[in-house]
């Protein structure tokens, strides 16, 4: 890791265990040279990526200081409702947003996808090609249950860069991460047991719950920190937990990133009380600054999380290749995959395999979140400068999701009704928990461009947003 990000990641850490809070002075930059024993240049760097997260300011002549938790702008948690419901309003926003293939409408603005120009699809191409030649034979055979065997020693090297102890044996490949994430809740569930969602949170989620009988407790989000530690600890002690379904790095829909020791406490908890973690990590390779965080499986130590991945935001959401990765689960959840479907596309497991194997990915993640961080901000500033006072948006530090709150008085699955006959998008938060105040929230994705187009639907969604204001004044 970065030594600028390092020291910025210790002080987020003071800020979020309460040691440092709002108006507290930072050292001086020549005192943080001293402290942390680098380089004007380090110390500099350090605080200028806690400038630009929100959590501290610099005063003239006077120094580096704290800001409040509602300076950083981040939008409010709301407790979740109890239960789980799967209205036909929600499923029909979900197909709307996952069918439309306007390039810079509903599906660009509403869905979790990346832009083509961030994906290296002309490389793809070339390894597509040149896999096909190579495994012409194979197609016509079954893969094995467990997936490629040259792609799960691609993901375990991987893996094993980022510290976590993974061997090829302990992954299968499925046909993406949220297949992996069912087809694990499959395998260690029965019908009528007791799961954790994080509310919000990714919005199928719930309605595999669903599907599979499952008893939801949802424990509430606090966007900027991750899931509330309190609010599971008395979920953990008051039921009994199968499993905690978790988006620690560039949450979906709220873009967090969880503190190392929020990590290490949720690791805690869950092993404390005998559930297993489902960690869905398909936004980790996306930092802004390069420096991949740690996902749950690289510091789990008793072996509970069930990590789970894709190729989908960095490579390409069609690829259909994801994996699960877990030594204590492993045989569980390859018998519930060959039952499911056998095995998964071979010849898209073998492409991801050679563009692993080339060593493509880290560099290529490290560009496409260099990309995205200037996006973000392009669309930070669009978003702020055009939506009504009072409202609040989330500061992403990887990934390409906003989580934008809304003043009292708009419903965003309203703006979604209105808008979408105009081919804007936008993501109502109903979907990522059905609720009362989940109607003020809705997500954006900045995984394109910030084109004409695009700025175009963000005037629009303000237009509709200052017109249902007006309706409710007095």
């Amino acid at each position: 890791m970065a030594r600028y990000r390092a020291i910025a990641n210790e002080v987020i850490e003071e800020i979020t265990n309460g040691a440092l809070g709002t108006g507290d002075k930072l050292p001086s930059l020549r005192d943080a040279c001293v402290r942390w024993s680098v380089s004007l240049i380090t110390a500099k760097g350090a605080y200028r990526f806690l400038e630009r997260q929100g959590y501290i300011e610099a005063r003239p002549q006077s120094g580096y200081y704290i800001l409040p938790r509602n300076v950083r702008d981040e939008p409010t948690a709301y407790a979740p409702r109890k239960g789980i419901s799967v209205p036909s309003e929600e499923l029909r926003i979900i197909s709307q947003i996952v069918g439309a293939h306007s390039p810079h409408g509903i599906r660009a603005l509403g869905a979790a996808i990346p832009g083509s120009e961030l994906l290296p699809l002309e490389t793809l191409s070339r390894y597509t090609a040149r896999v096909a030649r190579r495994t012409r034979a194979s197609i016509s055979e079954y893969g094995h249950p467990s997936g490629s065997e040259r792609l799960r020693t691609e993901i375990a090297r991987h893996y094993r860069s980022l510290k976590a102890k993974v061997l090829p044996d302990d992954i299968v490949i499925h046909n993406g991460a949220l297949d992996a994430i069912i087809t694990t809740l499959r395998s260690i569930t029965r019908p009528g047991d007791t799961i954790v969602l994080e509310s919000p949170t990714y919005y199928l989620f719930m309605h595999a719950a669903a599907s599979l009988n499952l008893k939801v407790i949802s424990v509430p989000h606090i966007p900027g920190d991750g899931i509330d530690l309190k609010a599971l600890r008395q979920a953990l002690r008051a039921h009994t937990i199968k499993a905690v379904v978790v988006i620690p790095n560039f949450h979906n829909p709220t873009g967090s990133l969880m503190s190392l020791s929020a990590k290490e406490e949720l690791l805690h908890l869950a092993h404390r009380h005998g559930a297993a973690i489902i960690e869905d990590d398909v936004y980790g390779e996306l930092s802004f600054d390069g420096v991949r965080p740690p996902p749950l499986l690289a510091i789990d130590t008793k072996r509970i999380v069930v990590h789970c991945a894709s190729a989908s935001k960095i490579l390409g959401p069609s690829l259909r290749v994801g994996w699960s990765i877990s030594r204590k689960l492993q045989p569980q959840i390859e018998q519930a995959r060959f039952l499911e479907s056998i095995s998964c596309a071979l010849l898209t497991q073998e492409v991801v395999a050679e563009y692993l194997a080339c060593d493509g990915l880290k560099r290529h993640s490290r560009l496409m979140g260099s990309k995205l961080a200037l996006q973000a901000e392009s669309y930070y500033a669009a978003l702020h400068q055009a939506l009504p006072k009072g409202t609040r948006i989330t500061r992403p530090q990887g990934g390409f999701l906003f989580w934008i709150e809304l003043p009292k008085g708009t419903d965003t699955t309203e703006l979604f009704n209105t808008l979408a006959a105009r081919r804007t998008g936008l993501t109502p938060g109903i979907i990522f928990g059905n609720h009362p105040e989940a109607k003020r929230f809705f997500r954006f994705s900045c995984g394109c461009p910030l084109t004409s187009e695009v700025e175009l639907s963000i005037a629009r969604i303000a237009e509709a947003v200052q017109k249902q204001l007006d309706k409710r004044l007095p």
